[in-house]
């Protein structure tokens, strides 16, 4: 940036830091911010922020007095410091006990699940996909869960090699890759989730990356030609995969985050949108196309999904579904440090949420804007979703993930269109230089393909019936022909202090030391409609002995680089325990089990006589 830039931004941090902790007039902090005048700030305070500093005020007031208390304001960078001295809890303190008594309606109307969850997985980037190892973990999970779409970053990066340039007013392709990737998608079952990313080099206005993959995360400098480019992939899809294929898949691209990481101005974003919409449906109205791949806090921010929608209203270029990202950052977009500590890995990049609801609260939000425009019947599609936006968080590796999906995935199960887990594997470089096989990658495999405890918790997921019986605290109650399902789980928080930017564990063992301490949950079941008869009753259970590969490396003494052999025993002996047992009821079955925080545990029950 130029010296002036540099100033302005200097200027502009100042006055948003008055506007939100003092009371002082606008023009006031103009001059104290070194403006010649109010006017002059307020134009370049609404060329930044898209809002004039009294309403920079105003939704800072109202945000604040959501959280009266402040906590989201404390001194992070303090609290950082303070960690270090940090003593972990005493691991044989005697935990709190609760019991839940649940007893099951047998009255109770079924009702018709569609297991959305199941609809989208991420996959990194195209460029990955043309790896054995990627495949592999591919080829597995479609055998063992199965979903419907798989949706991936970098389809335009240089390394598939589809922009060629243009030729006599024409844009030049080669789809080598290209269609290398889509075979391989289609063979396993898999329809592509296609996002027109990122710009290609010759397209761009500059030349920068905020990834290590070097994918260009530059505004476009030439929408017309990159409109061209979306319609020259998909005339060549059509041809290659016919109508009738490529009208089931699913269209999106940039994200407007990159608006708010200071890639490119809002005006910039929205033009490209608009161009690829239009380019999309010039090839045919009804391919679908979905936007803006917002962020929760782009969503709750004034300046990003309400601008989005009043511009694509405005200009008849409305996404057919939404897409929107859910991780648990609440302010990443009003952050000015998220991004130095996205880069660097040494922290969590952007406070953690205190709200254990947290996808809850944002789909409720979601739809309160939804209706707010009139579109209460949207498809909404979470194209991406985790624990975490930070990439080196060991929680990502401990039976934390198996059951933060299994409660986040029952407590919203169906209520939107897709849950897209970001991401299958940690093998991925956006943020390279893995120190170990364990590191607090986003999969749910290792780079070498182990199985994570959030994988488990998927493939006990996958076993849930089509129809939820009831549901409560902790426990979804499902049932298929001649079956019925019954997951626990026993959720624990990150502790207040592990929120606030956390600095990067340095060693494994303490992976568990950054959650509440929790208590033990004892669950007393009665089902009256399951009676007389003889059952079979089989369970499956994710515990820190049983279905977590970390803990299995943990009690080997975790090696960092272990050897062939034994990441082969970590993936043998990494499924969930299994057991079997008979019983005979004769009025009502009933289920009786404990479990300790961040637990979850499967039961699959059947009648073995139907006379």
């Amino acid at each position: 940036m130029t010296y002036s830039q540099y100033v302005m931004g200097l200027r502009l941090e100042h006055a948003e830091k008055q506007l939100r902790s003092t009371d002082h007039s606008i023009t006031q902090i103009a001059y104290d911010c070194g403006f010649h005048n109010a006017s002059a700030f307020i134009e370049h305070f609404r060329q930044k922020h898209g809002l004039t500093p009294r309403q920079y005020r105003q939704h800072a007031t109202q945000k604040a007095a959501a959280d009266p208390s402040g906590e989201e304001t404390l001194l992070q960078d303090g609290v950082t410091y303070l960690l270090q001295f940090a003593v972990p809890p005493d691991p044989q303190r005697e935990l709190p006990h609760e019991t839940r008594y649940i007893t099951v309606d047998e009255n109770v109307q079924p009702r018709r699940l569609r297991h959305t969850w199941k609809t989208l997985l991420n996959a990194g980037y195209a460029k990955h996909l043309l790896t054995a190892a990627i495949q592999q973990q591919i080829i597995k999970i479609q055998q063992e869960i199965g979903f419907r779409y798989l949706r991936f970053h970098g389809m335009l990066d240089q390394e598939l090699h589809i922009y060629q340039g243009m030729e006599n007013g024409q844009v030049k392709c080669c789809f080598t890759y290209f269609d290398m990737v889509i075979d391989f998608l289609l063979e396993q079952g898999l329809r592509p989730f296609l996002e027109f990313s990122f710009i290609p080099r010759e397209l761009a206005k500059a030349q920068t990356s905020i990834f290590e993959t070097g994918s260009i995360t530059a505004a476009c400098a030439d929408c017309t030609a990159f409109g061209a480019l979306v319609e020259a992939i998909l005339r060549h899809a059509i041809c290659r995969y016919g109508w009738d294929e490529v009208s089931q898949w699913k269209f999106s691209t940039f994200q407007i985050n990159y608006v708010f990481f200071d890639c490119m101005t809002m005006d910039e974003y929205l033009e490209l949108y608009d161009c690829v919409y239009h380019a999309v449906k010039a090839v045919d109205t009804r391919l679908q196309f979905g936007g803006p791949g917002a962020m929760s806090s782009v969503v709750w921010d004034p300046r990003g999904m309400r601008v989005f929608l009043q511009y694509a209203t405005a200009h008849d270029c409305l996404p057919d579904f939404l897409t929107v990202q859910s991780y648990p950052h609440e302010s990443s977009s009003a952050d000015a440090n998220f991004m130095s500590y996205t880069l660097s890995q040494q922290s969590i990049p952007s406070v953690l949420s205190k709200d254990t609801n947290f996808v809850k609260t944002f789909l409720y939000d979601l739809n309160g804007i939804c209706r707010e425009f009139e579109l209460p019947d949207m498809d909404i599609f979470i194209e991406e979703w985790n624990s975490t936006l930070w990439q080196r968080d060991l929680s990502s590796d401990t039976c934390y993930k198996s059951v933060w999906l299994t409660k986040n995935i029952c407590e919203n199960m169906d209520a939107v269109s897709a849950f897209g887990y970001w991401t299958i594997s940690d093998l991925m470089d956006e943020r390279a230089n893995f120190d170990s096989i364990y590191h607090g990658g986003y999969g749910l495999f290792t780079y070498n393909g182990v199985p994570k405890s959030g994988y488990e918790a998927l493939r006990l997921l996958g076993q849930l019936g089509n129809c939820c019986i009831a549901s409560g605290d902790g426990w979804y109650f499902t049932q298929s022909e001649r079956e019925w399902q019954l997951i626990l789980y026993n959720y624990t928080h990150y502790d207040n202090i592990y929120r606030y930017r956390y600095r990067r564990l340095e060693h494994p063992e303490d992976a568990y030391s950054v959650f509440e301490s929790g208590k033990i949950v004892r669950f007393q079941v009665t089902f009256p409609a399951l009676r007389r008869g003889l059952y079979q009753i089989e369970q499956q259970e994710i515990t820190r002995t049983s279905g977590s590969s970390f803990d299995l490396w943990l009690a080997a003494g975790a090696p960092p680089s272990p050897d062939r052999a034994f990441l082969q025993y970590l993936a043998e002996h990494a499924s969930a325990h299994r057991t079997l047992t008979t019983e005979q009821v004769d009025t009502a079955l009933r289920l009786e089990t404990t479990l300790q925080p961040l637990e979850v545990r499967l039961f699959r029950i059947r009648k073995m006589n139907f006379t």
